[in-house]
Parts: structure tokens; sequence; C-alpha cells
């Protein structure tokens, strides 16, 4: 991931998120293989804040890395992360996705979506994605 992204995670605060995604995501900060400007924009369910999200993070990572968290590397990677509340099945909450996106100059607009939910709802975010014009940026 060399180039410049905004990492869109649907279901970040569930348990693939806080198991595997995250942690692998330190490793790369900590080998430096992600973009200076690359961003992670977490979608879950939970009234969170950015820093909200960042908070949980030191917690999410204790006992789930290699070795002991690098609090240096830990920061680098909680300045990237960034939340927006939503259910899947709210179209509302899409919106609030596509202006973040789109009205933070600091998310990059090569976006890719990781899509940490039961597979049931994979339709209805797609659908979701491409009505708000998500799909082609």
């Amino acid at each position: 991931m060399t180039e410049p992204c905004s990492l869109v995670i649907f279901g970040s605060t569930g348990n693939l998120a806080r198991n595997k995604l995250l942690p692998a995501l330190y490793h790369l900060e900590v080998a430096e293989k992600l973009s200076p400007a690359t961003r992670i924009l977490g979608f879950g369910r939970r009234e969170w804040s950015d820093s909200d999200w960042r908070d949980e993070l030191a917690g999410t990572l204790e006992n789930r890395v290699r070795g002991a968290v690098d609090d240096t590397v830990l920061e680098r990677l909680a300045h990237r992360l960034h939340f927006v509340p939503g259910d899947l099945t709210d179209a509302e909450a899409y919106v609030r996705l596509r202006e973040r996106l789109r009205d933070d100059p600091g998310m990059p607009a090569n976006l890719v979506f990781y899509l940490s939910i039961a597979p049931r709802h994979y339709g209805e975010v797609a659908d979701q994605l491409s009505a708000q014009g998500l799909h082609g940026l």
C-alpha cells in the first residue's frame, strides 16, 4: 500500500477488525509500508468520534501484536484513524460517509473498502456505496 489511500473499514469495531485487521495494520506501520498520507476510516454502529476510536487502539492491540506495542508506532497509526458512526442499513450513514470522504482534505481520493461484516450485508453496502457515488471516485 505505497500509494496514499483512504481505507474504509465497515465493521471496524467488530471482532475481525480488532483481532486481525488492526494488528495487521499496526505491523504494516512498524514496517513503514503505509504511505504517510494513507488514512483509515472506521464505519461502525458505535457513536464514536475519531478520538474515541483512537483511544480504543492501544487496548485493542495489547496482546494481539508480536512483541510490546511501540508507543511511537502506535501514535503514528492512531493519527491515521478516523471514524464515522452508522448502521449498515441506514442510508443517511452513507451520506455522512460520503461527506467525510469528499470534504476532508486529508482523505485521499483513492478509496479501498474492507468489509469486516457478515456476508449477508455485502449487497446492501455495495448498493449504498453506489447510490452515494462512492464506487467510482
